[in-house]
């Protein structure tokens, strides 16, 4: 289905946040009669904000059937899953855009980790290269934002809309493929199909992937892909990097994981531009900034550092940030809405590492990544609930002058709670606590 062809239609938008009320702004242009959906609508303020705006109603979940809608619009957070939707169409807004859409023209980017990055870095890339580039998706921009001018459009996509695609972006990065979002996918299996019906499509022209994953490379064969690999790493911008000027940029980047990101991001510029120099790679990183949230530095105070990672929101991404900062002391600060995810790789990073000091939990302690957590040889301290300042305050305690104080929690903020904005404004709350003590 394509976003064009719902026109004049009765349509549900589940979802009020960021992209549900995109959808509702497109479909009423469109002229089509919606409502809104919501789990909980007597206190979904967003939701019944949105209804306000539209001048329409709210639906309880067990109210559609009444409804009876031509087509549902469901928000990334809406599992594509639940047993509401049977027997009715849906999708996504980004799946329904790409439909209409000139995929030549358009870059996608999922894997576990690392899209934003990825996704960032290929658009800066592009744009010292002269060309006009937007980014959108999951990065937090509506696909339906972009400019029909713009020569190309970077989309980071999520497994949630992924799995909704019907077409194919011409180049798609995979930056890695793990577990995450079981409860939305309701198994790994899903999760994995979904996340890689993203490259299932004939408009595909390319694949860009760090090889060595034996699952992926597995997964990519029985889908039939294997003529759209796109590897480049014999050409010139590879070798310049092994250059004195290569290297400082590598130096720069001060990281040991944003190279991997760097590698993927070229390739996909490359695949689009083919005449791509080192210049324009040394120009899209002077203009790259760290993203927020993503191992950001955000503070200094009685001479420890303080790193926002509060968008690593699953063990792969913490597991990142202990392979960064582990050439120095730190205090990882972790927990998060209960996820049923391995975490044994993550307690194995946790043994592994020569500088950890300890850990500070957020959360239930009967959760399954505490009870991982507590097996391993790492000091833990819970803190009080899920208040990311008490923990900032706790892992003041532990610490020692030029220590690294790393919110990094490899679990989602818990619903009840907000985002990881609203855990990010906490751990800066908490530090502006201890610097005015």
């Amino acid at each position: 289905m394509k976003l064009t062809e719902l026109r004049n239609m009765r349509v549900l938008v589940w979802g009020a946040a960021r992209e549900g009320t995109e959808a509702a702004r497109i479909l009423v242009h469109q002229n089509c009669s919606i409502s809104f959906v919501s789990d909980q609508p007597t206190s979904d303020a967003a939701t019944q904000s949105a209804a306000e705006k539209f001048h329409t109603d709210v639906l309880t979940p067990d109210q559609i059937v009444e409804w009876d809608p031509d087509f549902i619009v469901r928000s990334p957070g809406v599992s594509r899953y639940r047993a509401e939707l049977e027997g009715f169409a849906s999708s996504s807004l980004l799946a329904l855009w790409m439909a209409d859409q000139d995929s030549n023209r358009i870059i996608g980017v999922t894997g576990t980790k690392g899209k934003s990055t990825t996704s960032t870095l290929i658009a800066n890339i592009l744009q010292a290269a002269g060309h006009t580039v937007e980014l959108a998706g999951n990065i937090g921009v509506p696909v339906t934002q972009t400019s029909l001018a713009s020569d190309f459009i970077v989309i980071e996509v999520s497994s949630y809309q992924a799995s909704d695609c019907t077409t194919s972006p011409s180049i798609a990065v995979i930056t890695s493929l793990d577990i995450d979002h079981i409860p939305w996918h309701q198994s790994v299996k899903n999760y994995h199909r979904d996340k890689l019906n993203l490259v299932a499509y004939p408009e595909l022209r390319h694949i860009v992937f760090h090889t060595g994953n034996t699952d992926l490379d597995a997964r990519l064969d029985a889908l039939g892909v294997a003529n759209y690999r796109f590897s480049n790493s014999n050409h010139s911008v590879h070798v310049a990097l092994a250059t004195p000027q290569g290297e400082e940029v590598l130096k720069r980047m001060g990281s040991t994981t944003f190279p991997r990101n760097l590698e993927l991001a070229m390739d996909a510029a490359l695949a689009a531009d083919p005449s791509l120099t080192l210049a324009h790679v040394l120009a899209a990183f002077d203009n790259t900034h760290p993203l927020p949230s993503r191992q950001q530095m955000v503070g200094r105070v009685d001479k420890r550092f303080f790193v926002d990672d509060a968008l690593a929101s699953n063990p792969l991404g913490t597991m990142a940030a202990i392979e960064r900062f582990d050439s120095s002391r730190f205090i990882l600060i972790i927990g998060g809405e209960d996820r049923e995810v391995d975490f044994g790789p993550l307690c194995d990073a946790i043994n592994n590492s020569s500088h950890l000091v300890g850990i500070v939990y957020l959360g239930d302690t009967n959760s399954r990544l505490y009870k991982a957590l507590i097996t391993t040889k790492a000091t833990i301290r819970p803190a009080n609930s899920d208040d990311v300042a008490d923990a900032v305050s706790i892992a003041m305690t532990m610490s020692h002058p030029d220590d690294f104080i790393i919110f990094s929690p490899a679990a989602p903020t818990p619903r009840a709670i907000g985002d990881y904005q609203t855990r990010s404004a906490r751990f800066l709350a908490g530090i502006e606590q201890i610097n005015h003590s």
